[in-house]
């Protein structure tokens, strides 16, 4: 992804044209590698609370 705004985004592919794409046109996107949106256990997601 090269660029966006409020309703297009631009897409840029090694030995393509760069293509202006509407944001309501596209379903969904697939990164090229993994992503970790969140924490993968609950352990990672808050921290442990020490007992005094």
């Amino acid at each position: 992804m090269r660029g966006f705004d409020s309703f297009t985004v631009v897409l840029e592919t090694p030995g393509k044209p760069s293509q202006l794409v509407y944001k309501h046109a596209m379903a969904s996107i697939v990164p090229l590698k993994f992503v970790q949106l969140a924490p993968r256990d609950e352990k990672e997601a808050a921290p442990a609370e020490e007992e005094a």
